[in-house]
């Protein structure tokens, strides 16, 4: 249920305000926007979805770190490692993307309270501007 969602998200949002490391900031980030913004448990393609789901949300420019966020968190979950900022397509530091992410999270929370988890379409094309 949707207040089940936001209240797990919230602690794993409050969770990254108050890690040390920069790489377990960003899991727990990643962590509350999954919980915040996906339905189902193995859907494809999360990072561009919460990538189009948050430019509902806020502007294109911070969906981009939204994107980032999941992107990085994926790379230390299945690398086993904190990738070097090379390894990311974002042109900002680490800490920019997390501190900026932490910062948007309440406007997406207080989103999804007045209006529900985002819908975009389901169809998929080369020419969409999702990604």
């Amino acid at each position: 249920n949707l207040k089940s969602k936001i209240r797990l998200s919230i602690d794993r949002w409050n969770q990254s305000l108050h890690r040390a490391k920069e790489e377990d900031q960003a899991i727990e980030l990643g962590i509350a926007l999954e919980t915040l913004l996906i339905n189902k448990k193995k859907e494809k393609g999360i990072g561009s979805k919460l990538k189009s789901q948050s430019k509902i949300i806020i502007d294109e420019e911070h969906s981009k770190l939204v994107y980032d966020i999941y992107d990085l968190r994926s790379r230390i979950m299945h690398d086993g490692k904190f990738p070097s900022e090379n390894d990311i397509k974002s042109k900002e530091s680490f800490h920019h993307i997390i501190d900026t992410v932490q910062w948007k999270f309440p406007k997406m929370i207080k989103y999804v309270i007045e209006n529900g988890i985002p819908k975009i379409p389901t169809t998929s094309s080369k020419n969409d501007n999702f990604s």
